[in-house]
């Protein structure tokens, strides 16, 4: 599974060049069949060419020292965290990584947290420290996660009446039931990435469309993925506003619905206080009537035209 999984991945890397991490966990399980070494020794070659980082963990450093595609691994890396290691291994270690004999009995005693760092050729002992949020998300301990207060499956599954925006598919059907009598309604839309009508249950603002809050709701999600600093407004104001780079970008939501003389006062309102704005349309056929007032797009471009605004270099 991990090798059809890698596999996929190894597909999107080569897609497009952004900045991405992969991160193997467990890495003994395929560096130890031969089909797989090979694999690995080809994503090492080539994963700078695509912009990707890679980060291989394992507990058996043997796996690395002694497969071909872990020495390429090492040849290539910029970076190599040694921490405890068994008697059994560590005479393959001292060789490989051209340890002293101080820094073998530091690896033979070290507690927990406490290794070696290796920087290109820079040789430096470091003890690593979690904060008590990090302990506890990530600690095995089976006697500090026993006495961790039980969460019982109400409260893990308790909905949040004000989120107003739900995928039906992520619901139990008593938790659709629960939100329906809150006031929810179930409804079909397309989001941004586009493909067949998908069920939501929503909850509009006062005096709001459900095709309205749901562009609003589905934008305002995607925004939030490049961008931390997104604006929700139901004044007069824009719907959506996407803070970029010491810039605020604007989105307005038309359903169709408004009049003339007042886009043409949102028109003049947009112009004053931002630095770039856009209409997105929930219906095609309205998109001549605004892209005489301004720049006019679709759902279904939505993702292309934020990913441009939030993932542009800097001049």
């Amino acid at each position: 599974m991990m090798f059809l999984i890698l596999d996929y991945v190894m597909m999107k890397m080569r897609s497009d060049t952004e900045r991405k991490v992969l991160v193997i966990d467990e890495a003994w399980s395929l560096l130890q069949r031969t089909q797989e070494e090979s694999y690995i020794f080809r994503i090492v070659k080539t994963c700078r060419k695509f912009n990707l980082g890679l980060l291989l963990i394992t507990q058996d450093v043997q796996d690395i020292v002694r497969s071909s595609a872990g020495k390429a691994l090492l040849n290539n890396s910029e970076y190599t965290l040694l921490l405890r290691q068994k008697p059994a291994i560590i005479d393959d270690i001292v060789e490989t990584f051209q340890l002293s004999f101080e820094e073998r009995e530091k690896l033979l005693t070290a507690a927990i947290g406490e290794g070696i760092l290796i920087v290109a050729n820079e040789h430096s002992e470091i003890k690593i420290i979690a904060s008590p949020e990090e302990h506890a998300y990530m600690t095995t301990n089976i006697v500090e996660i026993s006495a961790r207060p039980i969460v019982t499956e109400f409260e893990e599954n308790k909905l949040d009446y004000a989120k107003g925006f739900y995928r039906k598919k992520d619901l139990t059907s008593e938790q659709v039931h629960e939100l329906m009598q809150q006031g929810y309604v179930i409804s079909s839309h397309i989001g941004v990435y586009g493909g067949r009508q998908e069920e939501y249950v929503l909850r509009p603002r006062r005096n709001e469309s459900l095709r309205h809050f749901f562009a609003v709701k589905v934008i305002e999600e995607y925004a939030r993925k490049y961008s931390p600093h997104v604006e929700i407004h139901e004044t007069k104001d824009a719907d959506i506003v996407v803070h970029c780079r010491g810039q605020k970008i604007a989105i307005e939501i038309e359903t169709g619905t408004n009049k003339r003389n007042d886009l043409l006062l949102k028109v003049k309102q947009l112009n004053r206080k931002y630095n770039d704005w856009f209409f997105v349309v929930t219906d095609e056929k309205d998109r001549e009537k605004y892209a005489a007032l301004g720049r006019t797009i679709g759902m279904n471009e939505v993702r292309e035209v934020l990913r441009h605004y939030l993932m542009r270099k800097t001049p």
